[in-house]
């Protein structure tokens, strides 16, 4: 009995071994590491986009139901159609920065391919925030 203990003791701990050193050997590299983290937060902001839309529908019925009351009320108006227009800019922002995105990079440990993917993660983040502060706004708008 005590020969099977010792034999599965030294098993149990050849298995935690091995799993430590291929847990070590999955380290990814500083630029996929980058890649991942700036891919992330797209899809974090890609996954608003319905709202986003959803938002803009409800604003342009809102927008469009004032202009059937007499008098109009211009100053709702203008609001609505700047929140929408700032949804809009969201919305082609997220677009605008999908469309020159490289993915390229990723595979490669250089400067130049950590410093591509900080800067498309800082830019990533702007679009968040305004896709954030326009939502943010638009909702408020038409929870009214």
């Amino acid at each position: 009995m005590n020969k099977i203990l010792k034999y599965g003791r030294i098993c149990l701990l050849i298995m935690l071994i091995g799993h430590l050193v291929s847990c070590q050997q999955k380290k990814e590299s500083p630029t996929a590491l980058l890649f991942e983290e700036t891919m992330d937060l797209h899809d974090v902001a890609m996954a608003k986009m319905g709202e986003i839309y959803k938002l803009k529908k409800s604003l342009t019925e809102k927008s469009d139901s004032l202009l059937q009351i007499t008098p109009v009320d211009s100053s709702l108006q203008e609001k609505f159609t700047y929140l929408i227009n700032q949804l809009e800019t969201a919305d082609e922002s997220m677009m605008s920065w999908m469309a020159q995105f490289e993915t390229k990079y990723k595979n490669e440990d250089s400067e130049e391919s950590l410093n591509y993917y900080e800067d498309q993660k800082q830019k990533i983040l702007v679009v968040s925030k305004s896709m954030n502060e326009a939502i943010d706004q638009a909702r408020k708008a038409t929870q009214n």
